[in-house]
């Protein structure tokens, strides 16, 4: 009975700890890269999930997003302003991998995303490490 309720215990912790690490980061359990880490972001915009998309944002990014939208910044209403500039209101079909440069802790993540009209374009994003969790640190907004 002891031993039982130990191993219940300890399956409860771990998915917890699961649970924790994919709503704070893209961490080795939830995301394995930092390519990951930008993709999850994206798809996260893609499909209205704005809170999960804030979540693998560092905090730099954050607040100058916040900043931004202050201000009254053009495309910018916040992480949603944001994840539908990046999306082209959230119509992309399909992400892919272009290129992803590893040096350490930090990471330049090229993503190629392909829209519902047939077009694509590159998508790159800047990605930190910091305690052992992937976070995009910066995104290149889109030229329209």
């Amino acid at each position: 009975m002891v031993r039982a309720n130990a191993r219940r215990g300890r399956r409860l912790l771990s998915g917890m700890a699961l649970l924790l690490s994919a709503t704070t980061g893209c961490s080795q359990l939830s995301a394995r890269s930092a390519a990951a880490c930008a993709k999850d972001l994206l798809t996260a915009c893609n499909e209205g999930r704005y809170s999960d998309a804030e979540s693998l944002m560092e905090r730099t990014l954050r607040n100058a997003i916040e900043l931004e939208a202050s201000r009254g910044g053009p495309q910018w209403g916040g992480v949603s302003g944001v994840c539908n500039a990046a999306t082209r209101s959230q119509s992309i079909v399909s992400i892919e991998t272009r290129e992803a440069k590893v040096q350490n802790d930090l990471a330049g993540v090229t993503l190629l995303r392909k829209f519902k009209d047939g077009s694509s374009e590159p998508y790159t994003f800047m990605v930190v490490r910091a305690d052992g969790v992937w976070r995009v640190t910066a995104m290149a907004l889109p030229q329209r």
